[in-house]
């Protein structure tokens, strides 16, 4: 399974976690999962490119997976914002979209793309991003407002507060 599964390593050690499961697995039945990933040999001996545990699931591989993909996420928001920086408004947008789709459930993950795209101009998307956020959970307005008050991020707080707006 690993040599025949195309992608990056993760997807690779994913879907041989997957196939000695369905050899059989941990004979004691599913419960936990790990993926531990080292850097490169030229990091530090303590540096990880992923580390990610799952104890005490019933579906500790779906698990894992999901987590994966929601690193996928955050890495490809901080991604955006880069883009966003340095002048790439269409390079921002495709990777805060591929963001949404690996976790499309994640509400964080659309509070930080309703920012983006808010600082882009395209404040009714990124209301109504925010909006989905805030029927999971309806802290999110409170976040931001708190966000735009500490200014953590003095480029995104007229964004932040523009989406606060009624």
């Amino acid at each position: 399974a690993y040599t025949q599964t195309g992608g990056e390593f993760v997807d690779r050690l994913l879907a041989a976690l997957r196939a000695a499961e369905l050899e059989g697995g941990d004979i004691r039945g599913r419960q936990s999962a790990v993926l531990l990933v080292s850097g490169t040999p030229d990091d530090v001996a303590w540096a990880r490119s992923v580390d990610i545990r799952v104890d005490d699931h019933p579906a500790p591989l779906d698990e894992l997976q999901r987590l994966v993909r929601v690193g996928r996420a955050y890495d490809l928001l901080d991604v955006a914002e880069a883009r966003a920086r340095s002048g790439d408004p269409a390079g921002a947008g495709r990777a805060s979209l591929e963001s949404g789709r690996l976790a499309p459930d994640d509400a964080q993950v659309m509070v930080w793309r309703a920012v983006g795209l808010a600082a882009a101009g395209r404040l009714a998307p990124g209301k109504a991003l925010l909006a989905e956020a805030t029927a999971t959970n309806e802290r999110w307005p409170e976040f931001l407002r708190r966000f735009a008050d500490a200014a953590p991020q003095p480029e995104l707080v007229a964004a932040a507060r523009q989406l606060l707006e009624p």
